[in-house]
């Protein structure tokens, strides 16, 4: 693969950016928690991000519960799309109330990436998805609570059965090498808009201030994401755009119908999907759960094929 001077400028810009997520991340949790300086930059330090205790109800508990499920699922797939590896070989702590799982993955997972920018890409979000893991965890325990384990998670199988109802094939592997890396994009496509819509509609669910500008700061990154993966796969052309279009409106079907759009709308491109004020599509627990289930009220399969963790 050949990197041209400025593809290689732009890879160590993403890096540095890459290497500052834990400022980022304390950043947020500051302004969160009231922070002194000299405290943000002991957490900056700290790997275990030790915040302040606090205390939030069932609802928040609930909401920082599925969120983190999420986040263990895609966090998971993009590190295993950038390193061949799992969160927990990288040594993420995945224990926790709940039965802890293991990933079932391809025998190579590791992308062979043709182009430089979405390689790059890759690797920061993957960083950012490993960031909210430890930060969802954190609030947890400066909740008072523990945090739920990783349950069992499935890129395997999950990913056929979600290409054969889009009607791409019965078999679908992100992690395969493929013209502009449409398999992987695609793939991400599947849980970019779905996390945007979690937290929206979960934030209406919150009463706790903390929990609430936590949800909005990940929110925010994770439409970045969301964005970002939709504009990749549209630069890539009309056979790309109608697989992601396809997976759209089988992602609608289950999600709730009217929820989710495609990359193109009435001929033009859709960058964010939103209703007519321009605000983004927002789903429940249970929408969101019938996505990432592969079956409308499902109580486990797909993604999760024993179910997320609870308590």
């Amino acid at each position: 693969m050949n990197i041209t001077d400025s593809e290689s400028l732009f890879i160590k810009k993403t890096n540095r950016r890459r290497a500052l997520k834990t400022l980022s991340l304390t950043a947020l949790a500051a302004a969160v928690f009231k922070l002194t300086p000299a405290e943000g930059q002991e957490l900056i330090n700290s790997k275990s991000l030790a915040l302040p205790a606090f205390e939030f109800g069932d609802p928040s508990l609930a909401v920082i519960d599925l969120a983190l499920n999420l986040e263990y699922l895609e966090a998971n797939f993009y590190s295993y799309a950038t390193t061949g590896m799992g969160i927990a070989s990288q040594g993420v702590d995945i224990t926790g109330r709940g039965k802890q799982g293991t990933v079932n993955v391809p025998s190579t997972t590791q992308v062979n990436f043709t182009n430089p920018s979405i390689a790059a890409y890759a690797a920061e979000i993957t960083a950012d998805e490993i960031a909210h893991v430890n930060f969802l965890r954190a609030v947890a325990k400066a909740g008072g609570h523990t945090p739920v384990a990783q349950p069992s998670i499935d890129l395997v199988n999950s990913f056929n059965t979600a290409a054969a109802a889009a009607g791409l094939g019965s078999a679908f592997n992100p992690f395969e090498d493929s013209a502009g890396d449409l398999n992987f994009l695609l793939g991400a496509f599947i849980f970019e808009d779905v996390g945007v819509t979690a937290y929206h509609g979960a934030i209406s669910t919150i009463s706790d201030k903390i929990i609430i500008t936590a949800a909005a700061g990940i929110m925010g990154t994770e439409a970045y994401h969301a964005a970002n993966i939709r504009n990749e796969i549209y630069k890539l052309g009309a056979a790309a755009v109608s697989a992601a279009d396809a997976i759209s409106i089988a992602r609608n079907s289950l999600g709730g119908e009217g929820v989710d759009q495609g990359l193109q709308f009435a001929g033009l491109s859709n960058l964010v999907p939103a209703d007519s004020n321009a605000i983004v599509f927002s789903r429940t627990a249970q929408l969101v759960s019938n996505i990432v289930y592969l079956g409308v009220n499902a109580k486990k399969g797909g993604f999760f094929p024993e179910g997320m963790s609870k308590r």
